[in-house]
């Protein structure tokens, strides 16, 4: 028993691992002298994120395309907050 807890919690702590680490992969873009490959996404906070937007020249329609698609899976009840939530991750 105690061997297929411990496969089981190896599995998900392995799964989130691999999760985060295609967002731990890129750099901020200010550490990269604002060169690719970098994402504003993980700037260390909501100023940085928005200059970083404006300095790669990404624009709010670029970003709400991309949290519109997020959110087609999620509970209508919830959407339109997750949609704030995720528009304010990315810097907008």
């Amino acid at each position: 028993m105690k061997k297929l807890l411990g496969i089981v919690v190896l599995g998900l702590i392995l799964s989130w691992s691999a999760s985060f680490a295609g967002v731990v992969e890129k750099k901020p873009c200010s550490e990269t002298g604002w060169n690719e490959p970098c994402a504003c996404v993980v700037e260390s906070n909501y100023a940085k994120k928005k200059f970083c937007n404006f300095k790669m020249d990404i624009k709010k329609v670029d970003i709400e395309s991309i949290c519109a698609k997020k959110m087609e899976s999620i509970v209508p009840e919830l959407r339109k907050k997750m949609f704030k939530s995720c528009m304010k991750d990315y810097g907008f």
